[in-house]
């Protein structure tokens, strides 16, 4: 059975962060819990901001996509690799060490494991935390983030004899980015049944998110921030705010996402 292990963080990048680490079975209730702290990085912030300006700047508006055909590098590549950088300098720090080694401890790499990144600091779930190298000893792990009101779908759900992952994976505007790295690495995993949605009308991606009880929903493309919030591009027309996404996968998490 996949270990899950959670991290609660609760604070802000000025103060510092206190967080909660829990480790259990997946399904199960945590069998591990121990409580650090995180220190202030308002800088890590700050070399974010940069980033995403330096991004936007390949010519992203708020209203519509229209990215200029020049290679992504030098400036956009240095604050890429600066960002990830300064977030695994912050994780490697001495008052998280103790959590790191109590992870440890409790999770062999071989093993399987999800891990959730709960918080409702709207600038920690926008950090890359797939980059996180602690992760990179574990081949077969996960990562996701929620806010602190995640709820784990019920056991009814969750005992489903099947014995594959079903993912939809939506693939949207891509004009400018190279996503096919992307849609290789699905294809390429094992124990999963993936469908694919490449740049879906609306009314298509509507249909196919009830068509069956999805376990993961997947997305490549462009996206943006509005004011605070999210929005996904999914074809070249069409975009979809993270509220509206919302709404429509509320029975769909019902059914197990």
């Amino acid at each position: 059975m996949a270990k899950l292990v959670t991290l609660k963080l609760d604070g802000d990048f000025e103060e510092g962060f206190r967080v909660t680490l829990q480790i259990g079975s997946e399904g199960e209730g945590p069998e591990t819990e121990l409580t650090g702290r995180l220190p202030a990085a308002p800088n890590l912030v700050n070399h974010y901001h940069e980033w995403r300006s330096n991004y936007r700047s390949l010519g992203s508006s708020l209203r519509a996509i229209k990215i200029k055909r020049v290679a992504i590098g030098g400036s956009i590549e240095k604050h890429s690799q600066g960002l990830c950088d300064r977030l695994n300098r912050w994780l490697k720090s001495e008052l998280f060490s103790p959590l790191r080694e109590k992870w440890l401890e409790k999770v062999g790499i071989t093993e399987e494991v999800r891990v959730l990144i709960r918080t409702k600091n709207p600038q920690l779930r926008q950090l890359p935390w797939h980059q996180w190298e602690f992760l990179e000893r574990y081949h077969q792990a996960e990562i996701a983030l929620s806010t602190p009101e995640y709820q784990q779908p019920s056991k009814s759900h969750q005992s489903r004899d099947r014995h594959k992952v079903r993912i939809l994976a939506i693939l949207g505007n891509s004009e400018g980015i190279n996503i096919q790295q992307d849609r290789q690495l699905l294809e390429n995993l094992p124990f999963a049944e993936v469908t694919f949605l490449v740049e879906p009308p609306r009314q298509k991606l509507n249909e196919t998110l009830w068509e069956q009880p999805w376990d993961i929903l997947f997305f490549a493309g462009h996206s943006e921030t509005e004011a605070g919030r999210g929005r996904i591009h999914i074809n070249q027309t069409d975009s979809l705010s993270i509220d509206a996404l919302r709404e429509g996968l509320k029975k769909v998490i019902e059914r197990g996402l």
